[in-house]
């Protein structure tokens, strides 16, 4: 159990109050005024209704096996039936019915059939006040366990059984908080290391704080580099969801728990944060924004990896020195990319709608502040840094992009699949462009040996977040 490998997937979206009654479950009587959900996921075979039962045992609650109830429904007597009788499309639509009425009910431990990720409104509705947990095994594991069971349609022929496994793991790893491998476990050691997980056991838990975690990558990256060096079975990282009314709560109470080794602090908290923080790194303190905290028992100190992070992945292109840099933005990520330009000998010019905050950021780091209207002149500068969320979660962007020209570094902090509007566009005037993965990546490596103390492996970290 102890070498048991937990890798924490990328989401934990739920509410704060949750998260930590989650976290410090130990398998006994759970108070059923709180709401209590463990989804069991994974391919036929995997264990799924055999741990469902040890562990609605030992949290004394109910097992709802989810093929139970679409058999319920359809009226008939097995899943072997409804497939010959109304086939698998039926059985699906009934298994969505399903899972989106337990997406509903609270205190209860879900055993899901395999092909219950298919549908990603299913899974997602589940994680809601719930942890999903992804108990994985080979595929010859599974058909050493199941080889003589006659009730499974889609192990019929193993071929096509094979393919359909491997199709399904990438969407079990996606929608899980926690994956177990089960090859070599008992069921009773499985229970276990899972209790383990809910309890956080020994593990120092390291967290990004953030009012919105379902896009986070840092828990995968940060998961993939305490693998690559082994030191999985001692750190956990997972992101925790706390909106900025409830931040007073958790940086007095539980962010200073034992357990907790240290956070990454993203939007909208960078700011906030530095009033209850115990004490601050000088760098942070005159950047006036915080992006990580470490916990030395019990005392809160903060840092921040932006700045150096940001300028590291601009030196990996270009020579920095007497460049002209146009920063749009004036938030907690433009202070730390400010200081940071302003040490390489950067003109910068601000462009931002809070001409406050803009101005306090051009007199500190010795740049100019000019108002969002003008935002266009931003093509004058070298390189034009997108340091507000525009276009993180939609297809708007800061510029029109009709003065960037072949010349111009464009750098966007924010990071979405396909690249933001800005990058796009920029793109298609052949300028360098940068996404915030990389600034992610570096800004990550230093907050990893903060956290660990240890030198970050950057291939590992890199080939997690796939750049």
């Amino acid at each position: 159990i102890d070498n048991l490998q937990i890798e924490s997937q990328e989401v934990v979206n739920k509410s704060f109050p949750d998260f930590w009654e989650t976290l410090k479950k130990i398998g006994v009587k759970v108070d059923v005024e709180k709401n209590t959900r463990i989804v069991l996921i994974g391919f036929m075979g995997a264990g799924k209704s055999t741990v469902g039962r040890l562990l609605a045992e030992s949290f004394q609650l109910p097992l709802i096996e989810t093929d139970d109830e679409i058999i319920k429904r359809s009226e008939l007597n097995s899943v072997n039936e409804i497939f010959e009788k109304k086939g698998e499309t039926y059985f699906r639509e009934l298994e969505k019915e399903v899972l989106h009425n337990l997406s509903l009910q609270s205190n209860c431990i879900i055993s899901c059939g395999g092909g219950a990720i298919v549908h990603s409104e299913n899974i997602e509705s589940l994680k809601e006040n719930g942890t999903v947990i992804f108990l994985s095994a080979s595929f010859e594991t599974i058909a050493s366990r199941i080889k003589e069971e006659t009730t499974r349609p889609l192990f019929n022929d193993i071929e096509k059984a094979k393919q359909l496994y491997f199709q399904r793991q990438s969407l079990y790893e996606k929608y899980a908080d926690a994956i177990i491998e089960t090859d070599n476990s008992s069921p009773e050691e499985i229970t276990e290391s899972i209790i383990k997980i809910l309890n956080g056991g020994n593990l120092k838990t390291c967290l990004v704080i953030k009012d919105k975690v379902s896009h986070s990558l840092s828990p995968g990256m940060h998961n993939a580099a305490y693998k690559a060096l082994g030191i999985d079975s001692q750190y956990i990282f997972l992101p925790l969801q706390i909106k900025p009314e409830e931040l007073s709560n958790a940086m007095q109470h539980d962010l200073r728990e034992p357990n907790i080794a240290a956070f990454a602090v993203t939007i909208p908290h960078k700011e906030a944060i530095m009033k209850y923080l115990d004490s601050i790194d000088e760098t942070a303190q005159n950047i006036g924004a915080v992006n990580t905290a470490i916990n030395i028992d019990g005392k809160l100190k903060g840092y921040n990896t932006d700045w150096l992070g940001a300028v590291n992945t601009l030196k990996k292109i270009t020579s920095l020195k007497n460049k002209k840099i146009a920063v749009l933005g004036s938030g907690g990520t433009a202070r730390a990319i400010c200081y940071g330009l302003s040490k390489e000998g950067c003109e910068i010019k601000i462009y931002s709608r809070n001409r406050q905050t803009a101005s306090a950021i051009a007199n500190k780091f010795g740049g100019e502040e000019h108002p969002w209207e003008k935002r266009e002149e931003a093509y004058d500068a070298d390189i034009i840094i997108n340091t507000t969320p525009i276009g993180r979660e939609d297809n708007n962007t800061p510029l029109s992009g009709a003065g960037i020209t072949d010349k111009h570094i464009v750098f966007d902090v924010n990071y979405k699949k396909g690249n933001t509007q800005l990058l796009n566009l920029a793109k298609q005037k052949s300028a360098i462009i940068i996404d915030g993965l990389e600034m992610l990546l570096q800004q990550g490596m230093l907050q990893f040996e903060l956290y660990t103390g240890l030198k970050a492996p950057e291939q590992a970290m890199r080939d997690a977040l796939q750049i």
